[in-house]
């Protein structure tokens, strides 16, 4: 009788009235993923996020095959950034139900979050398949396609959001992504301020069109207007993400980062040297790789050499050590833990592991395994502790570029990019990182190599010959041509799109035409400038 009252409210779309109902059926003893579903529900609009969680994995517990279930446990993962379970929920919503548009939609910007740009493709496209009247997809898709430098897709799926909506606000943020990539600067940045001026864009969009303004007047050298449009850009998304992200909590990433340095600093390394042991023999693999560095220091630019091997893959965000991560890097006592641990439990997280990037098709016996996750680098003393065989490639860049790059770039929220929404907030995170990478290479001496963005970039075809020789590859196997592509795909899509600038060497030293802008990040950078050997950039 309770649930049939519940069900006919939601059926009439009182939701208040479903949520209260479902409330007092729990505290009864009623249980039921319906009443779980409603209550995560509330529990969310009130801000307790880890209870809505809570209620909705232990609704997927009782209904596993409960589609609405699974869409409302992704929507809920993705608050805590876990992207990657988020679309496997997702993933599974559409298996169960195939014409569930919410969840298709959802799995596509997820995909797209994580840099899996084909795969959000398809998702949109069944979106727009299941959906005729909405222009949200093809807008969406037309973004995609301007991402991805295909400026006659974006022009074509832009129209048909345009048929359906003149003025969707994701649709003409692509066209002028596109108008801007082809240098007519003007246009697109008429194109920008009507956006703006519109009144149609969630806060987000908002936010985003106006950094792409941004891009647009640094393009034609207004320095001083394009500055403005950034730091505006990132004040509207802090103010949006402060309550999940704000530097008052506790779980901040810089308070994260320094929790690891410290216990790192004192820690014993025989107690964490896992290298005189006998190694699991049960990975066949030609070989295992993780890329670190911080973010805008050119590992776009790596993996897309990398990938050009032909025994070579890389598992792009696939992220499988989420769960390690969790249970071993949250505070001392977890790192203690991890220090113990023998190899046969050791053995069991190495093949959760390899498990993971199986069932994804991304570990192969004849191939290179190239780990490129990007939170690899403050995963960095589980790596060492899990995989001491692995090579470790360090990718590096001057500082002072990399911080800029990463305060005019949109990526999408969490602890880590929150940082990045101003100049100094992204200099005390540089510092952070690379001292914790520096005291892991001390305590732990992991097999590393530093990969310069700069060098990479100038002397390329070298860098490139050294890096798969390091990596115990020959580089007699690559189509050295379709690199050349590659690598110019890589540096147009790097952190600070240099918009109708071409592709040369701008991006070495760009931070100096913001250079008095730059003063409040400059003390927390330098003692990196000098060991990362950029001081010939300025």
């Amino acid at each position: 009788m309770r649930l049939r009252e519940i069900r006919t409210a939601v059926e009439k779309s009182d939701l208040a009235r479903a949520v209260a109902l479902a409330v007092e059926a729990l505290s009864e003893g009623i249980e039921n993923p319906l009443l779980l579903n409603l209550r995560a529900y509330r529990h969310e609009q009130e801000g307790r996020f880890g209870e809505a969680l809570t209620d909705l994995e232990r609704a997927r517990q009782i209904a596993p095959d409960d589609a609405l279930i699974n869409n409302s446990l992704g929507l809920c993962l993705v608050r805590f950034n876990r992207l990657g379970e988020a679309r496997a929920a997702f993933q599974e919503a559409v298996r169960l139900k195939p014409d569930f548009t919410p969840a298709y939609f959802n799995l596509g910007w997820v995909s797209e979050d994580l840099g899996l740009l084909d795969e959000a493709r398809q998702a949109f496209l069944r979106v727009e398949q299941l959906d005729t009247v909405s222009a949200d997809a093809p807008a969406r898709l037309a973004l995609l396609a301007a991402r991805m430098s295909d400026s006659d897709a974006a022009r074509r799926h832009a129209a048909r959001a345009f048929a359906l909506d003149p003025r969707h606000p994701l649709a003409h943020f692509a066209l002028a992504f596109c108008e801007a990539e082809d240098g007519h600067l003007e246009r697109a940045e008429m194109r920008l301020r009507q956006t703006l001026a519109d009144g149609r864009t969630n806060p987000i969009q908002h936010a985003m069109t106006r950094g792409l303004l941004g891009d647009c007047l640094d393009a034609g050298d207004r320095l001083d207007e394009a500055f403005n449009a950034y730091m505006e850009c990132n004040r509207e998304l802090a103010s949006l993400y402060a309550p999940q992200f704000g530097s008052s909590q506790k779980d901040s990433m810089l308070a994260h980062l320094s929790q690891i340095i410290d216990y790192f600093t004192t820690a014993n390394a025989d107690t964490w040297n896992s290298k005189n042991r006998a190694l699991p023999d049960s990975e066949t693999i030609m070989g295992h790789v993780f890329v670190v560095g911080f973010p805008c220091s050119g590992k776009a630019l790596l993996e897309e050499v990398l990938a050009a091997h032909p025994y070579v893959r890389t598992t792009g965000d696939t992220d499988v050590l989420a769960a390690a991560v969790r249970q071993f890097l949250g505070s001392a006592e977890g790192m203690d833990r991890l220090s113990r641990l023998d190899w046969s439990d050791l053995r069991v997280f190495r093949e959760m592991y390899w498990r993971g990037l199986r069932e994804g098709g991304l570990a192969r016996d004849d191939k290179v395994l190239v780990d490129r996750q990007p939170d690899n680098s403050e995963r960095l003393p589980l790596i060492a502790k899990l995989f001491p065989e692995a090579k470790i490639l360090f990718t590096t860049r001057d500082p002072r570029d990399v911080v800029f790059s990463c305060f005019r770039s949109r990526s999408p929220m969490n602890r880590v990019n929150y940082e990045l929404l101003t100049l100094e907030g992204a200099a005390r995170l540089y510092d952070r990182l690379a001292r914790l990478i520096e005291v892991i290479r001390a305590k732990l001496a992991p097999t590393m190599l530093e990969i310069p963005y700069e060098t990479l970039v100038r002397d390329f075809r070298n860098s490139a010959v050294a890096l798969f020789r390091y990596i115990g590859l020959s580089p007699d196997d690559v189509a050295w041509d379709a690199l050349e592509r590659a690598r110019c795909r890589a540096i147009s899509a790097s952190c600070g799109v240099q918009i109708a600038r071409g592709l040369n060497l701008e991006g070495i030293g760009s931070w100096k035409r913001y250079a008095s802008r730059m003063a409040p990040a400059l003390p927390h950078l330098q003692p990196w400038v000098n060991q990362f050997g950029a001081a010939e950039n300025g």
